[in-house]
């Protein structure tokens, strides 16, 4: 997709253009999956400029969408992407309430990349607060989970 392409070159302008106008004809066909995959695309954007609030707004429709079609896959990147503003935005708590709504939809559809971002993220989120005990317990597992990938199961844009 061509907004990968304009984020990747640093022009998120265009990026985000480009992921609307995808958005626009995925919601045109019906196709929710891929036009809450718009919408998390532009939050991811907007993340990466610091535009938290808007990467929320869009994080937050993509999820709604994401529920609609009971897609858990994308459920569990844009949990771990919402998650990662809160942390951004010096929120841990909340950060830590949508880390823990992703780890159970990441172990149920066997997302091994997602459960180990998302333990990774808890027991960093516990690290910072000073529960070591509870950070370990948490930072531990990624290393034991079989043919985990460093990535979050994010799929790539069609």
């Amino acid at each position: 997709m061509l907004g990968v392409v304009y984020q990747n070159t640093g022009q998120p302008e265009q990026a985000i253009q480009s992921y609307k106008q995808a958005g626009v004809l995925f919601n045109g066909v019906a196709d929710k999956p891929n036009e809450a995959l718009a919408l998390a695309s532009i939050g991811v954007v907007y993340r990466d400029t610091g535009q938290f609030q808007q990467a929320l707004q869009h994080f937050h429709q993509a999820l709604s969408l994401q529920q609609e079609a009971k897609d858990k896959w994308g459920q569990v990147a844009t949990l771990i992407n919402i998650g990662r503003v809160y942390e951004s935005l010096a929120q841990p708590q909340q950060a830590l309430q949508f880390f823990e709504q992703a780890l159970p939809l990441s172990r149920e559809v066997g997302n091994k990349g997602g459960e180990a971002v998302t333990l990774n993220q808890i027991g960093s989120i516990h690290h910072a607060a000073g529960q070591l005990d509870q950070a370990l317990r948490f930072l531990r597992r990624p290393a034991r989970c079989s043919k985990c990938s460093a990535t979050s199961g994010v799929r790539p844009m069609p």
